[in-house]
């Protein structure tokens, strides 16, 4: 049976506001994900970890690790 799901768009505000938790997740989880990327996805959880994003770096994507 098919299940209708209705996904809406986060503004750049609830991204900002929930990307720690989300990226804490990612961490938890780290060893669940592919091997292949597992230094790649390390490396970005640093980054994130070190320099949250603010809703007008998410907007222009000027963050810089």
């Amino acid at each position: 049976m098919d299940k209708f799901v209705e996904w809406s768009l986060w503004s750049a505000e609830q991204i900002a506001e929930a990307l720690p938790g989300l990226v804490a997740v990612v961490e938890i989880h780290l060893h669940d994900l592919p091997s292949e990327h597992l230094e790649k996805n390390r490396a970005a959880i640093e980054v994130l970890k070190g320099a949250v994003p603010d809703s007008a770096q998410i907007r222009d994507g000027s963050l810089e690790p």
